[in-house]
């Protein structure tokens, strides 16, 4: 037993020799291994991914030889859904090869609680809105006759509910009283017509006592304001009732429509009296005659008693107001900058735009510039944002056209009428279209309202007129201008421009201020907008050069319209035509041209400043190719080494 212990233990003697004999031999090569192996872990500056897709940042952290660490999910209300909203490390620092960089996505805004605003003023309303990081949306107002005006009536998306921070909450804002037409309660007894009266929300105030002969006690003899009139809900409605026949009395004369004179005799000779005698304009009753008069005609009066007159005037002063442009405001601002202006808003007309932002005025009708009556109402189209899947019909041209052919090319083109209005034009036929809205080739829904103006004839006769000043005019207001002046447009050119919005009125012939016959033609050039695919200067310059004898067919120097005709230079914005235009007489010579691209007066030097132009661009070109080329050789044999 001894025996096998001892043999076991010299076992283990010879085991540790000869691992202390391997170790001995490996340790040299270890120590000379380790700082190799050391110096291999390269360092890598870590990517900023910061504001990148999910996918974009990782497969920038991998192609940096770093590893994605833990990815987790957050809301934010800046940066969108699927994007990185912060990263650990950061970008920017140094770090070693397959550090894994940890990474959080944004799952879009975060949840918002709509508030409750039904019963506040429509302002403290709006402020608790955005106060939340949400935004008003569709503002329409409503006749209650419950909740006072200015106060919110109901609101979409109603109060609890959870939306994406910055969505738009709609509101419908109280207008005030509803209208009422008034009953008609004349020749019934008191107390039916009172009952009547307050069924209809209105009130029997004041009520007065009068002799009839014609109308039995107790009864109503007659109510201002009269029965079909519209008035609002809660208004007083003035009842007079009857006492009975009338002591010694004596047929009233109907003298409506007589001239003052004759109606005086007719009252004086019938054993009555002329009362007050009141004047009114009336665009129906000539000058001098009666338009009407209190007791009416047949009533019976007392002997003796006074029958009031109003005579006519003549017709009304019109009273007119110019519209205010507020295409493109926002709802809100337009309303108050109509009504500011002594105007009324009609109920707006909601329709998608694919170009017009949710809530802004996308046109107005009347256009801006046109005169109308104080008062008059102006219909807003509305845009409720992008029209997606909605199926869009363009609206017709009906300008020009007689109403009823208007209307039918209207409802062919699966569309409604909308508001009708007259205005008078010295250009226009009586009966036909002057303007519409929305315009013509507007993409709309299906039964979209199209509104009207009809002409009711001229404005004036006869006589010269001033030009109006159209230049940065809208285009329809601009016609709206010239119709309205008893002028017409003439030619329309229509340019690139690099600083006018599409649609605006860059020059006209004749200037404003002068004066022309009723009818004259004005001549007009409208922007196109912005070219998005411009030519270059040096395109154009070298253009101009090779063509300037050939566009200039009259040989009197190259117009604007010979410049953007379709056989010339369409492109060219009008700044660079007016940039070489240097006397501004809209023409552009051969000296003019010389003088702008400053050569001395020398026309064939213009060719060799091309030709070294492009030269110059392609030995660039050249050398930018050689440099890269020499970059990537150096990179590759950098990288076998």
């Amino acid at each position: 037993m001894n025996y096998d212990r001892k043999r076991k233990q010299e076992r283990m003697r010879q085991m540790n020799m000869r691992k202390r004999l391997w170790v001995t031999m490996l340790l040299p090569a270890v120590i000379l291994v380790i700082p190799e192996w050391a110096g291999a872990q390269e360092t890598v500056t870590v990517p900023d991914v910061v504001g990148l897709t999910q996918s974009a940042a990782e497969a920038a952290i991998e192609a940096a030889n770093l590893y994605v660490g833990t990815v987790t999910t957050q809301c934010d209300n800046v940066v969108p859904a699927g994007q990185v909203i912060s990263q650990n490390p950061v970008g920017g620092i140094s770090v070693t090869e397959g550090t894994t960089v940890n990474l959080v996505i944004s799952t879009g805004p975060c949840p918002v609680t709509v508030p409750n605003v039904v019963f506040l003023e429509q302002a403290a309303a709006e402020a608790q809105i955005t106060e939340l990081g949400l935004v008003v949306g569709i503002v329409t107002t409503q006749c209650d006759n419950a909740i006072p005006q200015g106060l919110v009536v109901s609101q979409n998306p109603v109060s609890g509910s959870e939306i994406p921070y910055g969505s738009a909450v709609d509101l419908v804002v109280s207008s005030g009283p509803c209208p009422v037409t008034v009953p008609d309660v004349v020749g019934q007894n008191q107390v039916a017509a009172q009952t009547t009266l307050t069924a209809a929300g209105l009130i029997a105030n004041p009520i007065t006592l009068e002799c009839s002969n014609t109308v039995p006690a107790g009864n109503v003899i007659s109510q201002t304001p009269a029965g079909g009139e519209t008035v609002l809900y809660g208004a007083s409605i003035a009842l007079v009732i009857s006492t009975g026949n009338c002591p010694e009395s004596v047929a009233v004369p109907g003298v409506v429509g007589q001239t003052q004179s004759a109606a005086e005799s007719a009252i004086q000779d019938a054993g009555l009296t002329v009362g007050t005698v009141s004047t009114q304009c009336s665009d129906t009753v000539p000058a001098g005659q009666v338009i009407s008069q209190n007791p009416a005609g047949g009533v019976f009066m007392s002997f003796g008693s006074a029958v009031s007159l109003v005579v006519s005037t003549g017709p009304c002063p019109a009273q007119l107001v110019t519209v205010p442009n507020v295409v493109g405001q926002v709802q809100t601002a337009a309303t108050s900058t109509i009504q500011n202006a002594g105007l009324a808003v009609a109920d707006p007309l909601l329709i998608c735009s694919n170009t017009v932002q949710a809530r802004n005025v996308i046109s107005q009708f009347p256009a801006a510039g046109t005169q109308v009556a104080s008062g008059s109402p102006i219909l807003l189209v509305i845009s409720t944002g992008t029209c997606g899947g909605v199926q869009l019909l363009n609206v017709p041209a009906v300008t020009g056209l007689a109403q009823a052919d208007a209307q039918a090319a209207i409802a062919a083109a699966q569309l409604t009428v909308g508001l009708v209005s007259t205005q008078c034009s010295d250009t226009v036929a009586v009966g036909s279209v002057i303007t519409q809205a929305p315009a013509a080739g507007a993409s709309v829904a299906q039964g979209t309202p199209v509104s009207l103006v009809v002409s009711r004839g001229p404005c004036t006769t006869s006589g010269p007129v001033t030009v109006p000043n159209l230049v940065g005019q809208p285009e329809s207001v601009a016609r709206t201008l010239l119709s309205n002046s008893g002028l017409t447009a003439g030619d329309q050119l229509y340019v690139f421009s690099t600083s006018k919005n599409p649609n605006t009125v860059l020059r006209q012939h004749p200037a404003a201020g002068q004066t022309v016959d009723r009818g004259t033609p004005v001549d007009l050039v409208i922007s196109r907008g912005l070219n998005l695919d411009p030519p270059s200067n040096r395109d154009i310059m070298k253009q101009l050069y090779d063509r300037l004898a050939e566009l200039d067919i009259n040989e009197d120097g190259l117009s604007l319209d010979e410049a953007v005709a379709v056989d010339g230079l369409p492109g060219v914005p009008i700044e660079v035509f007016e940039l070489i235009d240097k006397n501004g007489d809209g023409v552009i010579t051969e000296a003019e041209f010389v003088d702008y691209l400053g050569i001395g007066g020398c026309f064939g030097c213009v060719k060799r400043l091309f030709v070294k132009d492009m030269l110059v661009s392609a030995g660039g070109d050249l050398l930018l190719a050689g440099l890269g080329l020499a970059m990537l050789g150096a990179m590759a044999i950098r990288k076998r080494g």
